[in-house]
């Protein structure tokens, strides 16, 4: 039971950080959503439709950005994680992320199927000759990288 514990609050201070990090990594580019925007549109619609148009997206730059981290970490655990802003303008995130599960599944799956059969190859190849090249490649070696002693 403690083990199971201890392997949850490492998945929650994982998951906590990496929000974390996506929160604040747009925050700290150059630019911002509305100028990117204005280039795409070709400077075609005023910088107050734009505004509006963010705003009406949940996009808020005035707001506290601890109101802002609050908002965000609420949304993620929800669900709502509102409408894309990038290439796929006012396209449901949700919907973007489902269509694109299914071919990240397949790309895991095929990766890790792969990965196990190239491991489980050279380890059969490097236990049948006790002392061998492959054996006593790369993996005895010591914390400057030269070859240790294989036995």
């Amino acid at each position: 039971m403690r083990y199971v514990l201890r392997r949850l609050g490492f998945f929650a201070l994982t998951l906590w950080a990496a929000l974390t990090v996506n929160f604040f990594i747009p925050r700290f580019m150059p630019g911002s959503p509305l100028q990117a925007l204005r280039a795409r549109t070709y400077n075609k619609l005023s910088p107050a439709a734009l505004e509006e148009m963010l705003t009406s997206f949940g996009y808020k730059p005035h707001e506290n950005v601890g109101v802002q981290y609050l908002d965000y970490l609420g949304h993620m655990f929800t669900g709502n994680w509102g409408v894309s802003i990038g290439s796929a303008l006012g396209e449901p995130i949700t919907k973007i992320v489902g269509q694109a599960l299914p071919w990240t599944l397949g790309l895991v799956g095929v990766a890790t199927v792969l990965a196990f059969a190239a491991g489980s190859v050279i380890g059969v190849m490097a236990g049948w000759r006790r002392g061998g090249a492959l054996e006593c490649g790369y993996a005895h070696r010591d914390a400057t990288g030269r070859p240790c002693a294989c036995r």
